[in-house]
This record gives structure tokens, C-alpha cells and sequence, in this order.
């Protein structure tokens, strides 16, 4: 779907399907990804880390796809040019950064939220 939007000749602008990807498909791929991802520094299990990593390179590779339809580039690009050119975080900082976030926002509940005792 994201490739019909992005035709050349009848598709959205850059800028549009940029924002249309970080509004629509990033928070569906990020979806609870602070219960299910843990960063890779913290992990001892070898094969939860192997899964993650199987996990993270496949939405990678979502991400992939669409910023070389975005910037309207080569499959053959360096995906890490092509990431800075959009605009995108790599996958796994971005995992890192979403997990960061909830632990910021349960870290700063009111005093008189039902959470605030249990996760002091």
C-alpha cells in the first residue's frame, strides 16, 4: 500500500508520506514495545536476544522500504543515508527511544496514582 502512495506520477509528496509514516505505521510497529522489548545491553538470555534481534531486523526492514520510497532512492542506497536524508531513527534506537519514554512517564506519575507506590 505504502508503494501505491508513493508513485511518482499520482502519489503524495515526500514530505506527506513521511508524515504519514511516523503518524500511522511507526505507533503500530511500536505498539507495547516497552512490555515486549527489552534493550539489548541488559540481556543475559542468548536466545531472547536472538529473538529480539529477529524481531528488530524485520521491523528494520519494514522501515527500510519505506524511506527508500519516501526519498524515492535505490534499493542499493546506504540505508543509513537514506535514514538521516528522511529523517529516521535506526529501528533499534527507536525501540530504545519508545521504551525510554513509558519508563520516563511511570517515573513521573502523581504521588496519588495507584502505580506510584508499587514502582517505588
Amino acid at each position: 500500500m505504502f508503494c501505491r502512495l508513493t508513485r511518482s506520477s499520482t502519489g503524495l509528496s515526500p514530505e506527506f508520506m513521511r508524515r504519514l509514516y511516523i503518524a500511522v505505521a511507526l505507533p503500530r510497529m511500536m505498539y507495547a514495545a516497552e512490555v515486549w522489548y527489552t534493550p539489548v545491553s541488559r540481556m543475559d538470555d542468548e536466545e531472547r536476544l536472538r529473538s529480539l534481534a529477529g524481531i528488530t531486523k524485520k521491523l528494520g526492514s519494514i522501515q527500510q522500504i519505506a524511506a527508500l520510497k519516501i526519498m524515492d532512492a535505490m534499493r542499493m542506497s546506504l540505508m543509513d543515508v537514506v535514514e538521516i536524508h528522511v529523517g529516521l531513527l535506526p529501528m533499534e534506537l527507536m525501540m530504545d527511544k519508545v521504551c525510554h519514554r513509558y519508563v520516563m512517564q511511570l517515573a513521573s506519575l502523581p504521588q496519588a496514582h495507584p502505580l506510584h507506590k508499587p514502582l517505588r
